[in-house]
This record gives C-alpha cells, structure tokens and sequence, in this order.
C-alpha cells in the first residue's frame, strides 16, 4: 500500500508559492517543523510533479530523506539555494555522466567551487551567498582536487491544497 501523502495548509501555500520553483517545479526552502526543528535545502513537491518527474511513487525511490507536510508550520526560501538563472544553466545542461552533474561555481572575487550533484543547494565557502555566484560551468571540475558534494537534502511532499 502507497503512503497517501496530505495536503498542504493554505497559508503555507500562499508562503510556498512566494519562492520561484525550479525547472522542475520544485521549490528550494528552508521549513521549520512543528517541534521547532530547522531544516534547509528541502525540495517542497506536489505528489503529481514528484511521480512525473522521478518516473515513480515516493515509496518506490530508496535512499531519499523525506520529510511530513503534516509537521511543517513555517516555509522560506532556502539561504543553500543557488539563484535560478545558475541552476537553469545546470538542468538545461543535463547530466555530466549517468547519475550525476559536475559544476564549477564562478564568484564575484574570481575563486571558484567545484561540487558534484548540487543542482539547487551548495554550502557556501565561508562569507559568501547567492549574491556571490556570477556563473556556472557545467560539466567541470571533475578533475579538481577540492571536489565537493552537493548537501544533503530532503523532500517534502504534498497532495493538494487545503481548503481552510
């Protein structure tokens, strides 16, 4: 039996639909649950766009980390996120090898960070944010000693919008 998976609150929907989705239409957040826990780089999904997306049900896909609708009372835009114009080069690029995306983030001050597997998320070197990043270089970096991986994220999925 498939886990049914509840509908968001629409106040939380109305704070969802303020943060800029995805090419995917997912949304990068931050949430804070009901026990007060914290939780950024969190991809906010509607069942529907999950399964399209996935080719499969949430129940299906082994060795994802999900999160409950049913816990969450705040949602914000993510401080991990990567601005859209540099995770829409990364999508429209496609992957770097079966699996997996390379990429090279150009800052302001010329340093640059190799991640592999950040599409929407990275941890920022120290005193750098979105602002910082000025470009991406898909399908580079695999060869830099200071490889880093993308950070771990969550899903959070909701079927529907509540009516109150």
């Amino acid at each position: 039996m498939k886990t049914e998976y509840s509908s968001i609150p629409k106040e939380l929907f109305v704070k969802l639909k303020s943060i800029s989705p995805n090419l995917s239409n997912y949304y990068p957040c931050k949430v804070t649950l009901r026990n007060g826990q914290t939780f950024d780089c969190v991809y906010i999904v509607e069942l529907k766009t999950y399964i399209r997306t996935q080719g499969q049900h949430p129940d299906e896909k082994k060795g994802n980390n999900f999160l409950s609708i049913d816990d969450v009372v705040d949602i914000e835009e993510s401080p991990s996120r990567l601005p859209s114009h540099i995770t829409n080069k990364i999508y429209k690029s496609g992957e770097t090898g079966m699996g997996y995306t390379i990429s090279t983030f150009i800052f302001k001050d010329g340093s640059k960070e190799a991640f592999i597997n950040a599409h929407d998320f990275i941890d920022y070197p120290l005193g750098k944010n979105k602002d910082d990043i000025i470009d991406v270089l898909p399908h580079q970096g695999q060869n830099d000693p200071n490889l880093k991986n993308g950070p771990s994220f969550y899903y959070c999925i909701y079927s529907g919008v509540s009516k109150n």
